[in-house]
């Protein structure tokens, strides 16, 4: 299990935010990380995708395949900027 140490050192779970346009790619990758124990969180396009990031401070940002180019690129942007 992905446990890592939070606030008061009690184990947190890891945090992975998927991203991709296909709802059941999606699905089929938060059932799969969920049940191996990570926090899954879900974003579909771009705009989602960076509010979800801003916001949860993810441990991962899994970007699929089917990603288009642009998702990447806005990723590797804001991830650069921000981060």
């Amino acid at each position: 299990m992905a446990g890592m140490m939070g606030e008061g050192d009690a184990p947190r779970r890891a945090r992975v935010l998927v991203v991709d346009d296909e709802r059941p790619m999606r699905r089929l990758l938060h059932v799969v990380l969920e049940g191996e124990g990570y926090e899954v969180f879900e974003a579909e396009g771009v705009r989602s995708a960076i509010h979800a990031a801003a916001a949860l401070r993810p441990d991962l940002i899994l970007l699929t395949w089917a990603c288009r180019m642009r998702i990447f690129y806005a990723f590797l942007t804001y991830i650069r900027v921000e981060c």
